[in-house]
């Protein structure tokens, strides 16, 4: 296995892997950021993670006055729960990594500015056979380095779910590059490496109204699975 950090893309035969193959699944056009863990954590729309981070300052802020208190009692008992939470986000950081770095980008379109929420298209076939293309709506709290105004294009990268048929992915997760990376010159690298005709299908699918109306849905927008929710997830 190429390294996370360091996989250049490369060919293996007809399919075109770029980045990392992470459990089992490759990107041919994958989003290559380092994932900056703090800015990352400070942006998160993910109310999980939010709460999360919240635990860890509620936490550590009172160990760290309780030790140069010289409270070492509290100070310890107030460790464990930090250290705990510490290694929680770690790990959270880490796979987070993996998506920002080997993940498939996918354009992204603002259309609402209050409540800020954004739809992206991604193509759901996952066995390199005819292109299925769904659109999610996604909610977040803020979307740095790009303007907020209804129609503002930026690189998101997705992450997919997959479902009962095993030629086409159920549901994608797409988050926007800037939350793991302020450098702007790489944005617009990822933005150039989508390509002006992926934004353009994002914005014929906005003219024409066929995206989700309500945060959290998807639309599939061919073929027999052409419905507003997901197909239903296995069970067990």
């Amino acid at each position: 296995m190429i390294s996370v950090m360091d996989s250049p893309s490369y060919q293996d035969g007809d399919l075109v892997i770029d980045g990392d193959v992470v459990r089992g699944t490759f990107s041919s056009c994958a989003g290559k950021v380092r994932l900056n863990p703090f800015r990352y954590f400070y942006y998160a729309a993910n109310p999980a993670i939010r709460l999360i981070v919240m635990g860890w300052l509620i936490f550590l802020l009172p160990m760290l006055a309780a030790l140069a208190l010289r409270w070492w009692i509290a100070g310890v008992i107030l460790a464990v729960p930090t250290a705990a939470i510490t290694l929680l986000m770690a790990w959270i950081a880490r796979r987070t990594s993996e998506i920002f770095y080997s993940a498939g980008l996918t354009p992204g379109l603002v259309v609402s500015q209050h409540p800020l929420e954004f739809i992206s298209l991604a193509n759901m076939d996952c066995v390199m056979g005819e292109p299925a293309y769904a659109v999610k709506r996604v909610g977040i709290r803020n979307l740095p380095c790009f303007s907020s105004e209804p129609g503002t294009t930026f690189p998101c990268v997705s992450g997919f779910l997959a479902g009962p048929d095993y030629h086409r992915w159920a549901d994608f997760d797409p988050q926007p590059l800037s939350l793991g990376t302020g450098d702007r010159r790489l944005l617009q690298a990822r933005t150039e490496k989508l390509g002006a005709e992926t934004f353009e299908h994002l914005k014929r699918v906005y003219r024409e109204g066929r995206y989700p109306q309500r945060e959290g849905e998807i639309i599939f927008l061919d073929g027999p699975q052409s419905k507003s929710k997901p197909p239903p997830l296995p069970k067990g």
